[in-house]
């Protein structure tokens, strides 16, 4: 159910400063269910998404499946979206 997905990242708001980018990781290795919900919460439908990197200024295609997913490339994607 997405609602306790929602509810997992949620808990981010209660972390301020750097300190969230970690507890963002620890949420990603303990509930990889979260990857698959993120899309959706930028109203996407696809589950692959190609995003520009901007330290490269390439383009990344990044997957947001449970079991398939790179860490560091998720939480990348999401410090970009603040």
């Amino acid at each position: 159910m997405i609602i306790i997905e929602i509810q997992i990242l949620n808990s981010l708001n209660k972390i301020g400063g750097e300190d969230i980018e970690t507890k963002f990781g620890e949420i990603l290795e303990r509930y990889p269910e979260v990857v698959v919900i993120l899309p959706n919460i930028l109203a996407v439908r696809d589950k692959k998404l190609d995003v520009l990197d901007l330290d490269s200024g390439e383009f990344k295609n990044i997957e947001f499946k449970s079991k398939k997913f790179n860490k560091d490339e998720i939480i990348n994607f999401c410090k970009g979206l603040i």
